[in-house]
């Protein structure tokens, strides 16, 4: 049985709006769900606030306008269970100041390609968040799947409802939710006063956004900007929920803010912070100073880790040769930073090769034996001097290809519904990807996030991953792209630190010429931070198959000119790498794992 609130209409308020004009590719890093406050954030009375310390608020704009016409009922109340708004809140997110809660449903008729016209229905609650006033919503279902993968690749939680409908018969409009054979919101609204038209270009409250690990900051603050003609008509509302649904709870004993119908035309968009990426140049040798600059100039390092305890740093170890591997010095530094923050921090690998274990006489085999795998890893941890060094740290080893598995599902994969990882990566609060700056002859580069196909453990998978290759071919060719964007979203990356000191360039991951480079680059946006090295090295985004296909999964962003860098400029420190032989998987697969011993 369906709970059911009636609400009468209140006093008044003015309702002001937040929107920007956005380009065609800028829009599908954004999400289409960042409108859905335009008719809202005025309502609560609030005023924007400002930047956030994780993002930038610079962002390009354009003359296109995303949403040009929408009709909405919105609904505003202020509950009087604190107890349940705070655990409805996530920790992030400060309570405010009133308890506002917004329920609407809104048809977007008149939208720019790449949308077509959708429904969208939210529930937001007013918050803060460190000292600025905003909206954290709760649920936001869609019937586009173009909305839903754009709006969910920046932190709206949205799904895709079997219908939503919004509705009107003799002045009185009616919309409701369907799912999986319930109606799980449904709201109906009556006129009581006659339409009032205005033009609103006024800043409303931001959206704060916790985007999912690996595709950008944990906060993303999202504002909306632009003109609207708005004809408003105020009333009463019924709105009845899923009683399963918690929020419901939310609206028992409310008292109204506001109840009204809104007819919205103009033009309107949103503009969002621009992912942040440094450069620090190795000076006299001192790995050190560079690792720690390059953190400075991203907040520091109580800015990358906040609310971060457990911090694994995940190094390339490919194999024991140090010529191909992450430099220690490099984990060292990033490391004692953690340690001295207070973290508890691990250093993770699962190794690719090493020789005598999977690679003999010069054959590559590929093995799920687990003696194998920990005599292996043993080895390279040895031979590189990681052992040694996470003893004078204090700081375990874990070899992720064996032990206790984990099964973490990954939403709309590409090569995987689910993958195995190691427990302890599901353990942890973040995960810190340390490469060293290669090419590689299947993906053409291989930086922060190719570094956790290391996180496929060869007990499962086999070392070598050709199995993931094997599977990954399906997807598309290079056998690599696919599974790279599959393992970032079943992991909590959320820092990338690039070991630049040497470089390789040519065929790699192994088998390159080394190159002085004398940089360190780090960014808690994984694509933006390999973005900025690949270019670095001279690429350009399109050669990266993993950088498409991350766009293709919604991840952010999709061009230089959407990150900030910071620290020595890209121009001073490009080099132009030589480029490797690239080969299709199917052509490598013969000489590489295609054995199992």
């Amino acid at each position: 049985m369906e709970a059911v609130f009636v609400f009468e209409l209140g006093s008044k308020k003015e309702r002001h709006m937040k929107k920007c004009k956005v380009t065609r590719r800028e829009f599908l890093q954004v999400g289409a769900g960042a409108a859905a406050g335009l008719m809202t954030t005025s309502i609560i009375g609030c005023s924007s606030g400002g930047g956030i310390n994780f993002v930038s608020q610079s962002s390009g704009k354009s003359s296109t306008e995303w949403y040009q016409g929408q009709q909405s009922v919105t609904a505003v109340y202020q509950p009087i269970n604190s107890a349940l708004y705070r655990q409805l809140l996530p920790a992030t997110f400060d309570m405010p100041d009133s308890l506002q809660v917004i329920v609407a449903i809104a048809y977007y008729s008149t939208v720019s390609f790449p949308l077509t016209p959708y429904h969208e229905a939210y529930v937001l609650l007013a918050c803060s968040h460190q000292g600025k006033s905003g909206l954290y919503t709760l649920t936001m279902p869609v019937d586009n799947k173009r909305a839903n993968d754009i709006g969910r690749s920046i932190g709206y939680p949205k799904y895709i409802a079997d219908g939503i409908e919004l509705t009107e018969s003799s002045g009185t409009w009616s919309g409701q939710v369907n799912h999986q054979g319930r109606t799980v919101m449904r709201m109906t609204f009556t006129p009581q006063a006659a339409a009032i038209a205005s033009t609103r270009s006024i800043a409303g409250p931001s959206s704060f956004n916790l985007v999912p690990p690996g595709i950008g900051p944990e906060v993303l603050m999202v504002d909306m900007i632009g003109q609207q003609q708005v004809s408003t008509r105020s009333g009463s509302a019924t709105v009845s929920a899923d009683p399963n649904a918690p929020w419901s709870k939310l609206l028992e004993g409310a008292s109204l803010v506001t109840a009204q119908f809104q007819e919205v035309t103009g033009d309107y968009g949103f503009r969002w912070g621009s992912a942040v990426v440094s450069i620090a140049r190795i000076k006299n040798g001192r790995t050190d100073l560079a690792v720690e600059e390059a953190l400075a100039l991203l907040g520091g390092i109580d800015a990358v880790t906040l609310g971060k305890q457990k911090i694994m740093l995940k190094p390339n170890l490919v194999s024991e040769n140090p010529q191909s591997t992450t430099n220690p010095e490099v984990i060292r530094t990033l490391a004692q930073l953690m340690k001295n923050a207070g973290k508890v921090v691990s250093i993770g690998e699962g190794s690719a090769t090493a020789s005598g274990f999977n690679v003999i006489n010069g054959v590559y085999y590929r093995t799920k034996n687990q003696d194998k795998l920990n005599g292996m890893q043993q080895f390279v941890f040895d031979k590189l001097g990681y052992t040694s060094l996470a003893q004078s740290l204090g700081i375990p080893l874990v070899n992720l290809h064996t032990g206790e598995m984990s099964s973490v599902a990954v939403a709309n994969g590409f090569v995987f519904d689910a993958i195995s990882i190691h427990h302890s990566l599901t353990d942890i609060d973040m995960l810190c990807s340390v490469p060293m700056m290669k090419t590689h002859i299947l993906g053409g580069v291989t930086l922060g996030m190719k570094n956790l196909i290391g996180t496929y453990p060869g007990a499962v998978y086999g070392s070598l991953r050709s199995l993931i290759h094997d599977q990954a071919a399906h997807v598309e060719t290079s056998g690599v792209a696919g599974a790279v964007v599959d393992i970032v979203r079943a992991n909590k990356l959320g820092l990338v630190v690039i070991d630049a000191s040497t470089a390789m360039e040519g065929n790699g991951p192994e088998g390159g010429p080394l190159v002085k480079m004398d940089l360190i680059i780090a960014g808690t946006n994984a694509l933006a931070t390999d973005m900025v090295a690949a270019s670095v090295m001279g690429f350009s985004h399109e050669e990266i198959p993993a950088f498409l296909w991350s766009n293709m999964a919604g991840m952010y962003p999709q061009r230089l000119n959407q990150i900030e860098v910071r620290g020595e400029r890209m121009d001073s420190v490009r080099r132009k790498f030589l480029r490797p032989q690239l080969s299709s998987w199917s052509n490598l697969r013969p000489s590489f794992g295609s054995q199992e011993i």
